[in-house]
């Protein structure tokens, strides 16, 4: 290990790029300007209860993070809890919802099934999701990529119904982004990974400990065994350039010298750090052009007994504030319930500045939706204004790649051109791209 390279960062995109970087035999300083490794995905303390930063939900199809995990020693069931989809949507005005469960028999078994046994959808209704469907699949198999469209002009033929309870959830969830301004091309990606690979692709998984712990950790220990450092609360001021090569970051604690730079940092942070570099200058314009919603998460704590119905670990809502409500008992937290609110500043602008009033709107809900639930013990409402870029029609034109146009500068993020959303998977799929730009 020859060759020392600083990973600025220490989110999903700059853990997976430091352990695919380490597998390279490069030695890898990790840095990190919070106390907390994870970015935006962590564990954080709110008055002594511990509480993840937003509540997070893998795919069976986020394969690669998968890998990430295996080849840091991490077994799946060590820290996820696998479960068949269910979309179940309750409307908050009492009217019937839908519930479609896939099941684990072999793909495409596994959808038929669901759909032949899926309740609260006309047949007419089965069918038009069955073909919305097979249109995004075939959508996804094509580069479309400079010629991208609303996902909802895309669906502008389905029931208006399916649109409300199915389409729209689903475009919020994969991609927080509203139906209206979300790009087809990447909602048409994840629909192709999830459905149309394999039965487990489809699969939901649960974390099982707490954001900070499992991967996060794991990967600390991991690196720190192979020769590599981690260095939280080291933020980075400038980056030292010269001769047409990378030379080193400056920062209070000091300068460290480097062959090569990952920024696994968002886009307004490689603004600050790229600002005095003539090189960055199109692509420092070029990142102008994303946008970002937020997302809440109201954690609503009840007693210990107080479950989802039928035991459920998520549940779907229509026409009222909340989007899911996810039982975090999943996580060894039990009568704690994460209220997602996604896109929170188009969704619910009226309650986007205001925790108390989010929190309160909140519980009345749940109190509409199970009126047979004992009155909250504590609530809590942890908001991230800049949670993800705006996966809108048209973005992956301005997605960069890793490499940038300075020798020995790379970029990592779920914003790069990796093809999906602003999910963990997109940020560990940065990651490793970044690593093999290296030569």
């Amino acid at each position: 290990m020859t060759q020392s390279i600083i990973v600025v960062g220490a989110g999903w995109a700059g853990l997976s790029a430091a352990v695919a970087l380490t597998r390279k035999r490069y030695r890898v300083t990790l840095l990190e300007s919070s106390r907390i490794i994870g970015g935006r995905a962590r564990s954080i303390s709110q008055q002594n209860q511990m509480l993840d930063n937003g509540q997070h939900l893998l795919l069976g199809a986020y394969t690669q993070t998968l890998s990430l995990m295996r080849q840091v020693g991490l077994e799946e069931q060590d820290c996820l809890r696998r479960v068949p989809l269910s979309l179940d949507i309750r409307v908050s005005d009492g009217k019937p919802g839908v519930n479609v469960t896939f099941g684990r028999q072999t793909y495409p078994w596994n959808a038929v099934t669901a759909l032949m046994q899926a309740k609260g959808l006309t047949l007419r209704e089965r069918v038009w999701f069955i073909r919305g469907c097979l249109a995004l699949n075939r959508h996804a198999q094509q580069d479309r990529s400079t010629s991208d469209e609303t996902l909802q002009h895309f669906l502008r033929h389905q029931p208006a119904r399916l649109l409300r309870l199915v389409w729209a959830p689903l475009c919020l969830a994969a991609m927080n982004t509203p139906i209206e301004t979300a790009s087809t091309t990447i909602f048409a990606r994840v629909i192709r990974d999830a459905f149309f690979v394999s039965a487990p692709h489809s699969d939901m998984l649960f974390p099982s400990t707490g954001l900070s712990e499992g991967l996060p950790q794991q990967i600390c220990s991991r690196l720190a065994q192979h020769g590599s450092r981690v260095c939280p609360q080291w933020r980075v001021s400038s980056i030292h350039y010269s001769e047409g090569q990378i030379q080193a970051i400056e920062g209070r604690r000091g300068i460290l010298p480097c062959s090569a730079l990952v920024l696994a940092v968002p886009p307004n942070e490689v603004q600050r750090l790229c600002a005095n570099l003539p090189e960055m200058k199109s692509l420092l314009k070029q990142l102008e052009g994303f946008t970002w919603h937020a997302i809440a998460t109201v954690y609503v704590r009840y007693p210990e007994t107080v479950t989802l119905p039928e035991n459920r670990l998520i549940q779907g809502t229509a026409g009222g504030v909340i989007q899911w409500i996810i039982d975090r008992r999943c996580c060894q937290q039990p009568g704690w319930m994460a209220c997602v609110i996604s896109a929170t500043d188009v969704m619910c602008p009226e309650l986007a500045n205001s925790r108390e009033e989010m929190a309160k709107s909140v519980m009345q809900e749940l109190a509409q939706l199970y009126p047979d639930w004992p009155t909250p013990l504590d609530c809590r409402v942890i908001q991230e204004k800049r949670a993800t870029f705006a996966s809108v029609s048209g973005v992956d034109r301005i997605r960069p790649d890793n490499r940038t146009s300075l020798k020995g500068l790379f970029l990592a993020g779920d914003y790069t051109n990796t093809g999906y959303p602003a999910t963990l998977e997109g940020a560990v799929r940065s990651g490793q791209q970044a690593a093999e730009c290296m030569e």
